[in-house]
C-alpha cells in the first residue's frame, strides 16, 4: 500500500485469491453457493476484520447482507 501511494501512477494493490467455494450474486439479492476453484482479485480492505472458517458461506446463506463497497 505504502509503494502504491508514494508511486505516481500506481494502482491499489490487489490481494489474489484461490477459493474452492464462493458465494455467486447473478442478480441483486439473489445468492447461489458455488464450488470448484478459481482465483479472484479482492481489495485489500475487504481482508481487513474477515476472518472466513469453515462455516462462514452457510452461515452467509442464513443471513445474507449486502455487498461492502
Amino acid at each position: 500500500m505504502a509503494f502504491s501511494k508514494a508511486t505516481p501512477g500506481a494502482e491499489e494493490p490487489l490481494v489474489l485469491v484461490r477459493q474452492r467455494e464462493w458465494v455467486d450474486e447473478p442478480e441483486p439479492s439473489h445468492f447461489i453457493t458455488k464450488n470448484g476453484e478459481r482465483i479472484t482479485e479482492w481489495q485489500v480492505r475487504w481482508l481487513a476484520g474477515s476472518k472466513r472458517d469453515a462455516d462462514s458461506i452457510s452461515k452467509f446463506m442464513t443471513h445474507p447482507r449486502p455487498a461492502r463497497n
